[in-house]
């Protein structure tokens, strides 16, 4: 059985296949939302799965400011809180600005329900329907730990998900399932880690060493694009049928 660290990436993926025939403008993104929640609740047992248009994540989680905010799926397991936004651009694509409004939703609701959210890891995901996800987009998400599923490029979960389903060995894919093994946690981190409260007065503090400074993250795009490659060599599932994005050079990170 695979892990949810990859079932829940590759599956997302493949809803991005699904939804192709979407039609534009907002009932194509409605469409987009609702095929990510379905095809995500059906490829597991949930503890609890609330989908598009539900306010405060469905669970009645309050942020610290009292603003109310919609996420458009969040999974529960009892360890783990995976909550993803969803977008589909048809023109112009993920920008720094969407990536940036999901920190700020995510550090608000975290803050105001720390207590009966903080035992679970929260997995923060960010799925775009086209191939356009901005460079400074790719690079912010990288920095605070969200993961960013699209038609661009595999993640290090969707290659490992591939490669166990094919079962494939040798040294080409020996070396890629190390690489991703060990590239996968950096590139998804658990939001928890970067606040968390003091022991006195309800503080937060911020741990900065868990936002990742730029010299980190191109080291990591980097090691993505070589794992691209790896797996684009072994014609590994998606990476060959999707539209691959190239990574920008490093100037323009």
């Amino acid at each position: 059985m695979p892990s949810l660290e990859t079932l829940v990436p590759a599956t997302l993926h493949r809803a991005i296949i699904a939804s192709v025939s979407a039609p534009e403008g907002p009932e194509g993104g409605r469409q987009f939302q609702q095929i990510l929640f379905t095809s995500l609740r059906n490829a597991h047992l949930w503890r609890y799965a609330t989908g598009p248009n539900q306010l405060d994540m469905g669970l009645l989680a309050e942020s610290r400011t009292g603003t109310r905010y919609e996420f458009d799926s969040v999974f529960v397991t009892d360890e783990t809180l995976f909550v993803i936004e969803a977008k589909r651009y048809l023109q112009g694509g993920v920008t720094r600005e969407d990536v940036g409004v999901f920190i700020q939703k995510l550090l608000d609701t975290l803050l105001g329900s720390d207590e009966s959210l903080g035992h679970l890891r929260i997995l923060p995901i960010i799925v775009s329907g086209t191939t356009n996800v901005d460079a400074a987009a790719l690079q912010l998400a990288v920095g605070w730990g969200i993961l960013t599923i699209s038609p661009a490029r595999l993640t290090p979960f969707e290659i490992l998900y591939e490669l166990d389903f094919r079962q494939l060995g040798g040294p080409t894919a020996d070396r890629l399932r190390a690489n991703c093994h060990l590239l996968g946690p950096d590139l998804w981190r658990p939001f928890n880690r970067f606040v968390s409260p003091a022991q006195t007065a309800r503080l937060f503090a911020l741990d900065e060493t868990s936002v990742y400074r730029a010299s980190r993250i191109s080291e990591l795009l980097e090691q993505w694009a070589e794992c691209v490659e790896d797996a684009r060599a072994l014609n590994l599932g998606l990476a060959q049928t999707l539209p691959v994005v190239a990574f920008p050079p490093r100037d323009a990170r």
